[in-house]
């Protein structure tokens, strides 16, 4: 699965506006998109289109709920990694797993998270370098990092649960990151 774009007749939809209305919001920069060439037809990334739902506290339609309950937990150990993942699913979450940095980034460009959970304490200093390369992104600016244990130096995450921890606390964190985002 690639990264999903919208069109700006779909987000108009959506919002229940004329899609000269999204152009207008486009043009002001309230709404980040690019344009393909030849006829410069507007595309906007999803997160791009959730994040401005978010910013002007519009509600997210029902249809695209599953962009904003994707979680990639970064852990090298995988029978922890299993537990965290199967509590974040018995809620409806849709979750991948990455053992390593170059599994991460790869989920993170195809599996598109809207939250990504670190452990700083085993995933050094793949962690920090994979915040780094999504903080340098524009488009995928709307992931917000909980850090398992440790955290790193800068304050690049959006929250840190300390260990040890139980699967109840790590619902809790997703859960008030989502509601954030």
């Amino acid at each position: 699965m690639s990264v999903q774009t919208l069109t700006t007749g779909e987000i108009a939809k959506y919002c229940g506006v004329n899609f000269r209305t999204v152009i207008r919001w486009i043009k002001r920069g309230h709404l980040r998109a690019y344009q393909l060439p030849g006829r410069g037809d507007n595309r906007v990334y999803m997160q791009d289109f959730l994040a401005f739902l978010n910013e002007n506290k519009l509600p997210t339609p029902s249809e695209l709920q599953q962009h904003t309950r994707k979680v990639l937990i970064c852990e090298t150990d995988v029978a922890h990694a299993n537990d965290l993942s199967e509590a974040l699913q018995e809620l409806g979450y849709d979750v991948r797993i990455a053992n390593d940095g170059v599994l991460a980034g790869a989920q993170i460009e195809t599996f598109a998270p809207s939250i990504v959970a670190i452990d700083f304490r085993d995933f050094n200093p793949d962690g920090e370098e994979i915040i780094s390369y999504v903080r340098d992104q524009e488009r995928l600016n709307g992931i917000r990092f909980l850090a398992l244990g440790d955290a790193p130096e800068n304050d690049a995450v959006d929250a840190i649960l300390p260990k040890p921890f139980n699967k109840s606390a790590f619902v809790a964190s997703i859960q008030k990151l989502k509601e954030a985002a």
